[in-house]
């Protein structure tokens, strides 16, 4: 009786180690969220002022 009570706990400490690890493991691998880019005004090239002067 003491031997499956146990093998009954050892095996739910087994389980619950490994879900920690697993998520200790996960939050190790994602990475930091970039910052978003700054917005800049893009400067018309010769090819698209052309372009623009066509229509």
């Amino acid at each position: 009786m003491a031997d499956l009570v146990k093998e009954l706990i050892s095996g739910v400490v087994d389980s619950v180690l490994k879900e920690i690890l697993k998520t200790a493991a996960r939050k190790a691998t994602s990475a930091k969220p970039k910052p978003p880019r700054k917005q800049v005004s893009k400067r018309r090239t010769a090819a698209g002022r052309s372009r623009q002067r066509r229509r």
